[in-house]
């Protein structure tokens, strides 16, 4: 293809249920669609499934040829997915999918228009989160009150709060040459490694420009998906080595004093959610102490400034662990607007 302004990178594996919906989404029509049509690439990168998930993309491939682009690999995991893509890729920008996912339709145009005039080495772009039982809409977005200038990390250190929830996976759009010669290669066959993608080559950005545009609709409640808790727990020993895999480049890599605030709060938080799975979800509440306090001991060695940042939440953990609260209660906590004030978060906005 072309060098287009976007590369949309589908993460695909096992996905027949789910990638019409995904792929549809970035089909624009009437006089939109001949723009579109010049400006994205969407690069289904189909991770070694066995059911019809290849079928249906190259369906899509002989069907729309200008947009659709398929690329099938031995299953390698999520990160072997955007280790083969960021080589692929034909866009100034690059952004990944998960197959059941979407984008938001409506919004794509606006997103590519002010594409077409940025240079930032990072885009942020709000999303929302679609719960598949409850059927609640909760919007995570930036907090600003000028869209329309390119921020920096020390603005990032400044105004933490006012943008850290889009500074995710689902948020973050990497320019791709940056993310090239910024990146690295990601862990493969191993789940959870997206906090490195947000991560890594974050911390190194000059420029950071945030849209005042929902684009990312990412599906939750499916007990199937990496982030259930009972898959958070089954598969603590990934999150470790991520978290293992991410302290040692902190350890052995320059990183300047706002990249390194932006590495450690984000590398700070992926620690905690090991602590509060581990610590309250945990069968055996002692075992799952025993991993924390081994897990914790190595970090305060060698990321004494991580350590930091987390020791006063093992403290309020261990309080909860002992006082027998679920990690469904504790969540209920965080969601509370008491708690809320009292951190003084953001207010979450829902929809029905």
């Amino acid at each position: 293809m072309k060098d287009k302004l976007v590369t949309f990178v589908v993460a695909a594996y096992n996905t027949e249920k789910f990638l019409k919906k995904c792929l549809n989404s970035f089909l624009l029509l009437d006089k939109d669609k001949k723009l579109c049509e010049k400006r994205i690439e969407v690069l289904v990168i189909n991770d070694g499934s066995t059911d019809r998930t290849e079928e249906i993309a190259l369906n899509y491939q002989r069907n729309y040829p200008e947009i659709f682009r398929v690329i099938t690999k031995v299953n390698g995991g999520h990160g072997s997915v955007i280790n083969r893509a960021i080589k692929e890729a034909s866009g100034k920008y690059f952004k990944v999918i998960d197959a059941d996912d979407w984008i938001e339709k409506r919004n794509l145009k606006n997103y590519l228009d002010q594409l077409e005039s940025c240079y930032a080495d990072v885009v942020l772009t709000h999303y929302k989160t679609w719960h598949i039982k409850t059927k609640e809409w909760t919007w995570w977005k930036t907090f600003l009150e000028d869209y329309n200038r390119e921020y920096t990390l020390m603005d990032i250190q400044k105004n933490w709060k006012s943008m850290d929830r889009c500074l995710t996976f689902h948020g973050i759009t990497y320019r791709t040459e940056f993310y090239r010669k910024k990146g690295i290669k990601l862990i493969e066959q191993i789940y959870y490694e997206d906090h490195q993608y947000a991560t890594i080559p974050c911390c190194y950005a000059s420029s950071i420009q945030p849209f005042d545009c929902c684009l990312y609709i990412y599906r939750i409640g499916d007990q199937k998906q990496s982030v259930s808790d009972r898959n958070q727990y089954s598969r603590r020993a990934d999150t470790k080595k991520v978290i293992l895999t991410m302290e040692k480049y902190l350890k052995e890599n320059f990183i300047e004093p706002v990249g390194k605030f932006y590495y450690e709060e984000k590398l700070s938080r992926l620690i905690l959610s090991y602590m509060v799975t581990l610590l309250l979800s945990s069968p055996v509440r002692r075992e799952g102490y025993r991993e924390v306090q081994e897990l914790l001991k190595q970090i305060k060695v060698d990321c004494n400034g991580v350590y930091q940042k987390v020791k006063i939440n093992y403290f309020l953990l261990m309080c909860c662990s002992f006082m027998r609260i679920s990690k469904k209660q504790y969540q209920r906590i965080l969601k509370s607007r008491i708690y809320n004030i009292i951190r003084k978060n953001k207010e979450f906005q829902k929809e029905q």
